[in-house]
């Protein structure tokens, strides 16, 4: 048992290979062996590498992809049609520009080094590699499958919109600015260092938030050093303040109005993938006492509301310590009759329990002989 905990912890700490962070070499042969060593393939079957020729100059090329969470669709008749069938010659030195001219994607990127390229391919990016060329160029394809948008579960209102996050982290940025159009609204995306790509979310308004927070914000999250942070809840724990406060700083809701009234309070919003809920940081312990079905009331109303929710959480905090101090210690202090009827009912409930009690030991020793 000792000797496989130690395989365990070694295989665990095991560095992982630098060769994520060599530049690209121009040689495509050269390139396909160092990505097919990254992702152990052909051990590996979701990595796809399809080679083909691109007529218009005669070079072999190759795109790679992770089957399963690209639009396969995308990829066969937006990228490699245009480049086998389009026969016009063209100059070795426009090779990059062709490309961006004759495939029409909504977002072409560069990368000249291994390790961006994998991160790419990893959240289901194409990346086309052209043998002669040291800059691979980076299609936007990713299509995962994910739940359509649901009411929230848990914070339910009677007034407002009944949309929820998902797991999806494109759409959940998307349902915030779909209610919040802002121009000075920034989604800033954090890698942090960690075995599993994870990407983190910022969104805040810049002219509203204090950078003093946003930079503490990005400081704590640079700060994590973990093998995987699989979700929202994960990463809440890794941020917390004061850990064993039982007032937390940090406010957890699947509702995206909820989170766009803090945005517009001048608070910072964190989303991941595989978390149907965002985190918002700072808060203070009356933001908890807040719901979003608050805005949507009339002032008055809505204050009322607060304040007898704030009222009510005392109480359940109160009552039941005075009632335990009350009749264990200072039994005085209750009326004759309900003091009475207190001790009728424990009476009660001690004779009901000696006599399930007495049965259960009848019910024993008839079994034993």
């Amino acid at each position: 048992m000792n000797i496989l905990k130690s395989l365990l912890r070694n295989k665990k700490h095991e560095p992982q290979s630098e060769i994520g962070n060599q530049i690209l070499p121009d040689d495509l042969t050269e390139n396909l062996h160092l990505i097919k060593e990254i992702f152990m393939a052909p051990l590996n079957e979701d990595l796809i590498i399809r080679e083909f020729m691109i007529k218009s100059f005669n070079q072999s090329a190759a795109i790679i992809f992770m089957d399963g969470i690209v639009d396969s669709q995308m990829i066969e008749e937006i990228l490699l049609k245009p480049l086998m069938q389009h026969e016009k010659e063209v100059n070795q030195n426009d090779i990059l520009q062709y490309i961006k001219d004759y495939v029409s994607t909504r977002n072409i990127k560069f990368a000249k080094n291994l390790h961006e390229c994998r991160d790419r391919i990893i959240n289901g990016d194409t990346i086309l590699l052209v043998d002669g060329v040291v800059e691979a160029l980076i299609f936007d394809t990713p299509k995962m499958e994910h739940r359509s948008v649901d009411r929230p579960q848990n914070e339910l209102v009677l007034k407002g919109p009944n949309e929820g996050f998902i797991e999806s982290l494109a759409v959940n940025k998307a349902l915030i600015r779909k209610q919040l159009r802002e121009e000075k609204l920034v989604t800033e995306n954090i890698r942090l260092d960690d075995r599993a790509f994870n990407p983190i979310s910022l969104m805040y308004i810049s002219n509203l938030a204090n950078e003093e927070i946003i930079a503490e914000v990005k400081k704590r999250l640079h700060t994590i050093s973990r093998d995987s942070i699989q979700n929202i809840g994960i990463l809440e724990q890794l941020l917390e303040d004061r850990p064993y406060s039982l007032v937390p700083s940090i406010l957890y809701t699947e509702r995206p109005d909820r989170a766009v009234s803090f945005l517009l309070e001048g608070h910072v919003v964190l989303l991941m993938d595989n978390s149907p809920a965002c985190l918002i940081v700072p808060v203070t312990f009356w933001s908890f006492f807040h719901t979003q079905e608050d805005t949507t009331l009339r002032l008055w109303y809505g204050n009322l509301i607060r304040l007898i929710r704030i009222f009510a959480f005392f109480v359940s905090i109160i009552i039941p310590s005075f009632y335990v101090a009350a009749t264990t210690f200072h039994t005085e202090m209750i009326p004759t009759d309900l003091a009475l009827a207190i001790a009728a009912k424990r009476e009660t409930k001690n004779s009901i329990k000696m006599g399930t009690i007495q049965v259960a030991v009848k019910v024993v020793g008839k079994n034993k002989y």
